[in-house]
């Protein structure tokens, strides 16, 4: 790919000038080497191999690394990320699960980075990646709400992003030239945003950082004879700005289920001591009045137990709600029926009981495996 900035159209007579210039004279300085035109995508680079090799030898799996392992060293994870650590939000983006992802992304990088380094300016661009790479995070934040997210997709989706933005605008570059360099981007955006749709790639952050490139793209390609600066200071203020709105607007469901579970598991011991005294009372009218206690503190329970099925929860947590509601109503019914057998023990009412019983201990073997 080549910059559009390089890109100047000639007329007959400079072309004629320009070649017979170029046969008469050689060039008294080389061309710069990438390690002298691209050394802070290269600095990039170092550092996310840097930190997969201190994982590596930390003892974390190099081809597949455990979810609490990525915890460990700063992926992002909505519940600790919303509870004060923010720094995950960049510290992820520096971090890889498995030598796989890290080689394509590593690659994908130093196919655009290098290239984008030297049309914006190093420093301008190491604010691009920076604030892409945040923008992704932001976005998974806001769409995921159980996922441990960490790699460096985000950013570079930005890349390419700022370079699909600026070169589609650009006035510098002909029709032909601008669909040679944008089908190699294309090519990349397609096939990983294809990938994400397994589910196992976190697709947000791809779009959250495309987003925030494209918008610095554009402002650069409009802004671009004035410097640098001002249209990447500007994107990246935009992108901060959208950023910041979804991180405002993310619940964190999982840790409120995490609360009510604790305040539903006050309640159910409260149930269970007075559903034991109940059973050793010996005036009916007394136990009764016990079990009806009972069912008005299980009511409680009900209700945290379909609060929590309306969470936005992943999807194993998600099935524990649903049973916990199926569980909830037939124990309330159970305390109903146990309630009248203390003045009416029928056959028929003691089937019921005993027919609760067994769908109970069914559902909760299920909410049982669910939580190994």
């Amino acid at each position: 790919m080549t910059s559009p900035d390089d890109t100047r159209e000639f007329s007959a007579e400079e072309n004629a000038h320009k070649a017979q210039h170029t046969e008469n004279h050689t060039p008294t300085e080389p061309e710069p080497s990438t390690w002298q035109s691209g050394w802070a995508t290269l600095l990039i680079i170092g550092l996310n191999v840097a930190v997969f090799l201190l994982m590596a030898v930390s003892g974390v799996n190099i081809m597949l690394p455990e979810t609490q392992d990525l915890i460990a060293w700063g992926a992002n994870f909505k519940p600790l990320t919303l509870d004060g650590q923010w720094w995950r939000l960049l510290t992820n983006c520096f971090l890889h699960i498995g030598v796989l992802h890290l080689a394509v992304n590593m690659y994908s990088l130093f196919s655009v980075g290098v290239l984008l380094e030297n049309m914006l300016g190093r420093a301008q661009y190491v604010i691009a990646y920076l604030v892409c790479g945040l923008a992704g995070s932001a976005a998974s934040l806001w769409w995921n709400e159980a996922t441990v997210s960490a790699g460096a997709s985000g950013a570079i989706f930005g890349m390419f992003g700022l370079f699909y933005g600026w070169v589609t605008t650009s006035h510098r570059l002909s029709s032909a030239e601008k669909k040679a360099q944008l089908a190699s981007a294309g090519t990349f955006l397609a096939f990983n945003l294809f990938m994400g749709l397994s589910g196992k790639i976190d697709n947000a952050a791809h779009l959250g950082g495309l987003a925030a490139g494209i918008v610095i793209g554009l402002l650069v390609s409009k802004w671009h004879g004035a410097g640098a600066w001002r249209p990447v200071l500007a994107g990246s203020a935009i992108a901060l700005a959208l950023a910041a709105v979804l991180i405002g607007n993310s619940t964190n469901d999982v840790k409120a289920f995490q609360k009510k579970m604790e305040e539903f598991s006050g309640i159910e011991e409260s149930v269970l001591q007075q559903w034991a005294s109940a059973q050793t009372v010996a005036n009916a009218s007394n136990s009764a009045q016990m079990y009806e206690a009972c069912t008005v503190e299980w009511d409680k329970a009900m209700a945290i137990a379909r609060e929590v099925e309306g969470y936005k929860l992943p999807e194993n947590m998600h099935a524990f709600t649903v049973l916990l509601v199926d569980f909830c109503e037939k124990r309330g019914a159970l305390l109903r029926l146990l309630q009248q057998a203390t003045t009416n023990n029928s056959i028929e009412v003691q089937s019921a009981i005993d027919s609760l019983n067994t769908e109970l201990e069914k559902v909760n073997a299920q909410m049982e495996s669910l939580t190994d």
